[in-house]
């Protein structure tokens, strides 16, 4: 009779064939390809937190000095800002060639701002 052990592992091959094929690289720096729902929570938040850091770290000794130095840490500010709405739009363009619809379909998540929760519950096509 044979015993089997509850706590023996599986002998089954549990990784897949194909997974490259699956989950493709991320193209950070243009709008060709796709990102998925996951993929675009965890980069969205990166990249906020990126932007939050740099932000305090070019802010807070210009203000502390006062006077001119105030608006040149205004300035770079509204440059990392402009970074960050870049990557804004990258990534929702992205999403849309995920879920099959045209990336100028981002204009419309960008400026309205609840639809662009939409994004995060439609699932992505196969393909």
């Amino acid at each position: 009779m044979e015993q089997n052990n509850v706590y023996q592992s599986p002998n089954s091959d549990l990784s897949k064939e194909g997974q490259d094929e699956i989950y493709g690289d991320l193209n950070i720096l243009n709008a060709k390809g796709r990102i998925g729902r996951v993929r675009l929570l965890v980069w969205g938040i990166m990249v906020g937190l990126l932007f939050i850091g740099l932000t305090v770290i070019v802010s807070v000794p210009f203000a502390a000095i006062g006077g001119a130095a105030t608006l040149v840490g205004g300035g770079l500010t509204i440059i990392l800002y402009v970074a960050l709405l870049y990557f804004y739009v990258i990534y929702t363009i992205q999403r849309c060639h995920d879920i099959n619809i045209s990336g100028w379909f981002s204009i419309l998540f960008i400026i309205i701002p609840f639809v662009y929760l939409v994004l995060y519950f439609i699932p992505g096509t196969k393909g």
